[in-house]
This record gives structure tokens, C-alpha cells and sequence, in this order.
């Protein structure tokens, strides 16, 4: 169901508008964590940051190749994992 309501999004907004949403979610996440470490946001107001974030990298996925996001997760993953060793 969210992929129908991503594409939609897309559809609706188009892949720059998009874009930029994607920047102000990010900026907001960025300046919600600071509030947090300031003591003047809550950790549920991060949570919600972090929420439109994923949203806005899930529509992202539709409009870049999935295949190739989730290989270089992947790869990044196993990086951080090696330097865990």
C-alpha cells in the first residue's frame, strides 16, 4: 500500500518537488536532533523527524534505482561491520 501512495506522491508532486522535500525533511531531522542534544526537543520529535525522513528515501527508491540503493547499503553495511571487528 505505501508504494501506491509513494508512486502517487510522485505522480502528483513530481521527482524535483520531491527533491526538495526530501532536503527540508533531512534539515529538519538535523535541527531536531540538535534541539534534542539542547535539551529542547523531546525524543519522540526526533522520532517523527525520522519518519518523514524515511518516507520522503522510500519515494526516493521509485524515483532511483532500488537495486542499486540496496547494493551499496549493503556494501556500507559490511564496511561498518568490518570496522566493528
Amino acid at each position: 500500500m505505501s508504494r501506491e501512495v509513494f508512486k502517487k506522491a510522485l505522480d502528483t508532486w513530481g521527482k524535483d518537488v520531491q527533491l526538495n522535500m526530501l532536503q527540508e525533511e533531512c534539515a529538519e531531522l538535523i535541527a531536531a536532533v540538535n534541539h534534542l542534544r539542547r535539551g529542547r526537543a523531546t525524543e519522540a520529535e526526533v522520532c517523527a523527524e525520522i519518519a518523514d525522513v524515511q518516507i520522503m528515501l522510500d519515494q526516493m527508491k521509485l524515483v532511483f534505482s532500488s537495486e542499486d540503493i540496496e547494493g551499496i547499503y549493503n556494501f556500507k553495511v559490511s564496511i561498518l561491520k568490518g570496522r566493528l571487528k
